[in-house]
């Protein structure tokens, strides 16, 4: 496996495995109980990650895709790609930040259901980084709608900062719900 893809695959391996701790504190009667009106619950978040995890390894392999006509090569490069997005930024819940229409999650969702759909998700993007393992992603890109642009790298890599940003929020709404 290619330096940069096993750094992605590893990111979001840690960032998972805090997620799933995060929701084993929370009782399973109290995963689809919103804290507050205006908050979601964890099964909603849950849903959220979902719907985000879906859709970006389907827009790397698209942009993939469009490149490969242009002479889009092999990653030539092993150098750690970590630092190449702002973490902390994405992690500072201080910020509050609205997901856009299609990524919010759906009333009456199932916590169990969410996990289960998330984690369908995140066997497709491992699938996903191993198809294109060795296919030069920093050669990609395409814009966040908030952010600014992202190379195929940091598109993983901002799916994992994402989930740890989620994951502070769940860890928000044990302490909201007691």
């Amino acid at each position: 496996m290619q330096p940069r893809i096993r750094e992605v695959v590893e990111a979001l391996d840690s960032r998972r495995a805090e997620l799933a701790r995060a929701v084993n504190e929370v009782p399973t009667s109290a995963r689809e109980r919103r804290p507050s009106e205006d908050r979601w619950s964890v099964a909603e978040v849950l849903e959220h990650l979902a719907l985000v995890e879906e859709s970006i390894p389907q827009r790397v392999k698209a942009l993939v895709t469009e490149q490969r006509p242009n002479g889009l090569g092999a990653e030539r490069e092993s150098t750690s790609i970590a630092d190449t997005i702002d973490s902390a930024f994405l992690l500072d819940r201080s910020k509050k930040r609205v997901a856009r229409e299609a990524m919010q999650p759906r009333s009456g969702v199932d916590a169990a259901a969410a996990w289960t759909r998330l984690e369908r998700a995140r066997q497709v993007t491992l699938e996903t980084l191993r198809e294109l393992d060795g296919v030069a992603l920093c050669d990609v890109s395409a814009p966040h709608p908030a952010l600014g642009p992202f190379n195929g790298y940091q598109w993983f890599l901002f799916l994992a900062a994402h989930e740890g940003r989620h994951t502070a929020q769940i860890r928000e709404i044990t302490a909201a719900t007691g």
